[in-house]
């Protein structure tokens, strides 16, 4: 009776410790902006991983699809930490129509000590470095999951 009671201890003890931390996860992201300005588009997809509660990695592919119309894809996301504050990093895909997968994004945010990070939010966009103007845009907040 009493071997049972322990094996099944030591394994549920086994299987919390490979948990890992409860805000730990994977959530995947899929971004298009609009066509209203610009004929061509701004595209991101991926995943924001939380590896711990206070660090995230945002990886995929940001891309400026075409036709070619002066502006690049640009990503600016935006790490939100459990006091307000937030830490902000950016990507960028100017390559135009010669690169027709876009560019890799990986950017990887830790918290100040003693906080975590609630949210990743996604700030895709057109712009044109040429005229400074900002066409198409889309959001997408992030929680943790």
């Amino acid at each position: 009776m009493r071997r049972p009671l322990i094996a099944t201890t030591l394994l549920t003890g086994l299987m919390l410790a490979g948990a890992g931390p409860a805000s730990a996860g994977t959530r995947a992201f899929d971004v298009w902006t609009t066509k209203d300005l610009t004929q061509g588009r701004a595209h991101t997809y991926g995943d924001v991983e939380w590896t711990s509660q206070s660090r995230v990695t945002v990886r995929g592919r940001l891309n400026d699809v075409c036709p070619a119309d002066s502006h690049g894809a640009y990503l600016r996301a935006t790490f939100v930490f459990d006091n307000g504050g937030t830490r902000v990093q950016s990507a960028k895909d100017t390559t135009t129509c010669a690169n027709a997968d876009g560019v890799d994004i990986w950017l990887t945010q830790d918290a100040p000590s003693g906080r975590s990070i609630k949210a990743v939010k996604l700030y895709l966009y057109e712009y044109d470095t040429a005229r400074s103007s900002t066409a198409d845009y889309a959001e997408k907040r992030i929680p943790v999951g």
